[in-house]
């Protein structure tokens, strides 16, 4: 089978400097659906899954996030 690319995720820049993100899960919480990525500078990104859209962002701490996991318990 072949992979097709449907959205392009553009986390915001910092510095001029692009952020690399590492992992990619899709959850679902509180009867909506989102993308969340961490990336090269310790943000955490929440996306619209079938916009691309950014809905919010934090950064937690400065170093690469590589694992997200979540519990709703």
């Amino acid at each position: 089978s072949i992979a097709t690319c449907v959205r392009t995720l553009r986390p915001p820049s910092r510095k001029r400097k692009k952020p690399m993100i590492w992992t990619l899960k899709y959850v679902y919480i509180h009867q909506q659906s989102m993308l969340v990525s961490g990336d090269s500078f310790g943000q955490l990104l929440f996306w619209d899954p079938n916009t691309g859209t950014l809905l919010s962002h934090f950064t937690p701490h400065l170093a690469d996030i590589t694992q997200i996991s979540y519990s709703l318990h």
